[in-house]
């Protein structure tokens, strides 16, 4: 590795933040003059000697040549399999990226939208769309939803405005604290078509900074909660504003969900100082049985065992309702094609869309599980049975 590549900066802390092609981690100190210089294509000798001599520091030769590996197997942990990265670039998982808005223009856009994170704004402005909200759903008589082909059409469009406005919360949050928002993106977490905003550089925040960012998204699209009521109390028949409220509403609270890699997944990482939440949740139990059998005693982490356990009593719960609800849909369209003459075309074209719907469901579950064990590799989970 070119030690020259490697980009060093400041944190609001006592660390610093180290990045190679989109990979992120944390370092000391020590380890950062050590890098620095070996930025410097300086040779381990004389790093020895530069500390010795600028920061009276006693370090020798074999100290620092460890330093700088342990550096390479943060950057490239291939070559052991035991180490990882404490942390990577949060679009890392996101597959068949297209860019649709960076730089100046992105720049631009978020710099007037960044004066909504003063704290007066910030609060004031979330406090009316909760309060809009509950007025909304208590005491409001909503219409039923019944949509025409073309509000349909419409609402999809707005759904995908609300997403990008979305992402664009985050790089406003991100320009509020003085980093610079790289750009927003379309792209597929495994099956799902997603937008996604790179906002690497609030590594270099503190937590609670981050955790603000992390919530930048869902503080905006309350705020488009609030316009959209708005709109429904003044055309109270029609039901596309209704439909978009519902569907907005879902999607912050599907957003706050910790166990798939979106707001809440990222708050709860960097409240607990949690790096690689998702791959440490699971394998730590065969971490633990491990650890058990071997008579290692360690302190236990509790937020990582709280969110390890309940990730697998989400996912498995999860299973079971959806397998239940497939193998119902199952026998149901068995028992249709046995007392049914139709062909198979015919069949598909008479058949409920449910039925499409939880095939999809269970694909996607399936895809999703099948990425956890092979993302995360088999090693890890054989090493501590």
């Amino acid at each position: 590795m070119n030690f020259d590549q490697l980009e060093l900066k400041p944190t609001d802390g006592e660390q610093y933040l180290a990045s190679v092609d989109g990979k992120y981690f944390y370092i000391g100190p020590l380890l950062y003059e050590i890098a620095v210089r070996a930025k410097s294509l300086r040779s381990p000798v004389e790093i020895v000697e530069d500390l010795r001599k600028d920061l009276a520091v006693e370090i020798n030769v074999e100290q620092v040549e460890k330093a700088l590996e342990n550096i390479k197997k943060q950057i490239n942990p291939k070559g052991d399999g035991d180490s990882e990265p404490q942390t990577r670039q949060r679009s890392s998982y996101i597959h068949f990226k297209l860019k649709l808005m960076g730089g100046n223009v992105l720049d631009k856009i978020t710099m007037p939208l960044a004066k909504l994170f003063t704290p007066s704004a910030a609060i004031t402005l979330s406090l009316i769309s909760l309060a809009l909200t509950a007025f909304y759903y208590l005491l409001v008589e909503r219409p039923t939803v019944s949509l025409t082909f073309n509000e349909l059409i419409s609402a999809y469009l707005i759904l995908f405005a609300v997403f990008f406005i979305h992402e664009l919360g985050h790089a406003a949050a991100t320009k509020y604290f003085g980093m610079k928002p790289h750009e927003i993106s379309f792209g597929f977490y495994l099956i799902f078509p997603v937008f996604f905003a790179d906002v690497s550089e609030a590594w270099s925040l503190n937590k609670y900074k981050r955790i603000v960012i992390n919530l930048g998204g869902v503080y905006f699209q309350l705020i488009i909660n609030a316009i959209l009521i708005s709109l429904a109390l003044a055309y109270p028949t029609s039901s596309v504003f209704t439909t978009l409220i519902y569907t907005n509403v879902a999607v912050i609270l599907y957003s706050l969900i910790p166990f798939l890699r979106y707001d809440g997944y990222w708050i709860y990482s960097d409240l607990f100082n949690i790096p690689n939440l998702m791959g440490k949740s699971i394998v730590l139990p065969y971490q633990m049985w491990h650890d058990y059998k071997t008579g290692y005693k360690e302190k236990t982490n509790w937020p990582l065992l709280i969110y390890a356990a309940s990730n697998y009593i989400f996912f498995g719960v999860m299973f079971f309702f959806i397998g239940r609800y497939v193998a119902m849909s199952v026998e149901s369209v068995s028992n249709t094609i046995a007392t049914s003459n139709l062909s198979w075309q015919e069949f598909l074209g008479d058949v409920e869309y449910s039925f499409f719907f939880r095939l999809f469901v269970v694909l996607f579950m399936t895809s999703f599980l099948g990425y956890r064990l092979v993302r995360y590799g088999w090693k890890k989970f054989i090493q501590y049975i």
